[in-house]
């Protein structure tokens, strides 16, 4: 996988998702050593951040809002 992102890159990830294995795509996007990316992982399943879903998790979502609002804050390098 050669993945690198031109801008700033924050990857909200679950710790369980049924289509692929979270930790090998992690190790992967970790091995670019890119500053432009920054990966979180929640103990959580697909969809902790949807409250329609059977697998929404309060408290990973109010994490990551809060961490996505501060990486926006911090980049200046979207527009």
């Amino acid at each position: 996988m050669n993945i690198k992102p031109q801008m700033p890159t924050l990857l909200f990830l679950p710790e369980t998702e049924k289509s692929f294995h979270v930790s090998d795509l992690y190790n992967k996007l970790i091995q670019n050593e890119s500053e432009q990316i920054e990966l979180r992982t929640y103990k959580a399943n697909h969809g902790f951040a949807d409250p329609y879903s059977k697998y929404y998790n309060k408290e990973a979502y109010k994490h990551s809002f809060h961490r996505m609002g501060n990486f926006l804050k911090g980049s200046d390098n979207f527009f």
